[in-house]
């Protein structure tokens, strides 16, 4: 339980300090408000030091690597970090607080994505969850008053994307 409340909170901070950080990147380069390379260089930063870090760790992940195992990281890759990068650029155009709810959406999209490309329908009660969420983010991004913008459209497609990254890992990762 106090893992789970840990990686919560770290989960909600990390929005707080990556809107941060990509500003005082933005600001100290001269790049302005919302300029795309403050986002970008805060992540690749972080995930260039959590990749050497998981090789140091857990030796055992340097070893058995295979050119099927390259090619479904690679494609993995790609769709978290197009994901990311979205999520990361709509923050700089909207609040913390309406990021993290629209990413949440992800719980959303998995089952709509699941039922309409690949014909596979969740059970009728998550379908409730979807009208309630949706209806949700409708009212508390200020969509209904007419402010749902450009940052705001990133966070919609940033849980678009992840979802897509979630089924991509439930297909391509294999025990």
């Amino acid at each position: 339980m106090l893992a789970l409340l840990l990686a919560t909170a770290f989960w909600g901070f990390g929005f707080t300090w990556a809107k941060g950080a990509g500003e005082a990147i933005n600001l100290s380069t001269g790049g302005g408000e919302g300029a795309p390379l403050g986002p970008i260089w805060v992540l690749c930063f972080r995930f260039l030091i959590a990749g050497v870090l998981w090789m140091l760790i857990f030796p055992a992940a340097r070893r058995g690597w295979t050119f099927s195992l390259i090619w479904r990281a690679l494609v993995l890759g790609l769709t978290l970090s197009v994901s990311i990068i979205i999520q990361h650029l709509g923050l700089d155009r909207t609040s913390e607080a309406v990021s993290a709810f629209l990413t949440s959406l992800t719980i959303i999209f998995v089952p709509l994505l699941t039922t309409f490309v690949l014909r596979k329908p969740p059970p009728g009660v998550i379908w409730i969850g979807v009208v309630v969420a949706s209806a949700g983010v409708w009212l508390m991004t200020g969509a209904s008053a007419g402010h749902f913008g450009l940052g705001e459209l990133r966070g919609l497609g940033c849980a678009l994307l992840y979802s897509i990254d979630i089924i991509a890992v439930s297909a391509l990762v294999r025990p």
